[in-house]
């Protein structure tokens, strides 16, 4: 159990509870056959989507993708009107001609992933980064305009 201080308050809780961005991200319609109404993670199968952990700092959402084989050269993250995808490509190659494939497992192909971004989340302050093949994207949070009183003449 953790026990936190926040603005004078004690607050007693077993699991961390996702912020608004982290909800709003979950409650994108993609994420509803994973996650349904809890957090629990989704199980990977073959053939579906790239999958993604999702987590956040007072500052940051970060997004993290596992890409295990793929090189830079072969990796894209693009933002357009709001949505974030990504794309890795993987050709498959023989090392030699004289060879005849008996089993192929390996994965060859391109894998995508595609998902809105809240409001509160900068789309210009993507941040990228693929070490050991996992991909990590930070987005800078901010804070949506409040609205404002419309006086009446």
């Amino acid at each position: 159990m953790n026990c936190n201080t926040r603005n004078g308050l004690v607050s007693t809780r077993t699991a961390p509870v996702p912020s608004v961005v982290a909800q709003s991200l979950l409650s994108d319609p993609f994420f509803a056959p994973f996650f349904g109404t809890s957090f629990a993670a989704p199980r990977a199968r073959s053939g579906e989507a790239l999958p993604l952990d999702i987590s956040e700092t007072a500052t940051h959402t970060i997004l993290r993708a596992s890409l295990p084989g793929f090189s830079r050269e072969h990796v894209q993250v693009e933002v357009e009107d709001r949505v974030l995808t990504i794309t890795a490509t993987r050709e498959s190659n023989t090392d030699s001609s004289d060879e005849t494939m008996i089993r192929r497992e390996r994965y060859s192909g391109t894998v995508t992933r595609s998902l809105a971004l809240p409001e509160t989340l900068d789309p210009e302050s993507v941040d990228a980064e693929l070490r050991d093949g996992v991909l990590t994207l930070r987005l800078t949070k901010i804070t949506p305009e409040k609205g404002r009183r419309v006086e009446i003449r």
